[in-house]
């Protein structure tokens, strides 16, 4: 970022891992944190008043399928491709499109 080095820490109590796999599972495991707060904020996953198991096994697969096409929809797109995703960042984009 405009010609500065970054530091991070990231810690693995794994002292045989090699340093680049302490990384993508670092890099794995927040994105995953992302879908289900995309989940949350844009698919309704708590939204469910639902109380029989398989109706909220029905509408968690679905919020976070509506989650995963999203993303499918954005990095298929060559003009937006990127290294992670946001459905903030989707919304915004799609917003921006239709003005």
């Amino acid at each position: 970022m405009n010609g500065k080095t970054i530091y991070r820490l990231l810690f693995s109590n794994d002292t045989t891992q090699v340093p680049i796999d302490v990384i993508d599972i670092y890099h794995t495991r927040f994105q995953i944190e992302f879908g289900f707060r995309d989940a949350k904020q844009f698919a309704g996953l708590e939204n469910s008043q639902a109380r029989s198991e398989n109706k909220l096994n029905f509408h968690f697969n679905a919020a976070l399928t509506t989650v995963n096409i999203a993303k499918v929809m954005r990095v298929s797109n060559p003009q937006t491709r990127e290294n992670s995703f946001s459905m903030a960042t989707y919304t915004n984009l799609t917003l921006y499109c239709r003005i």
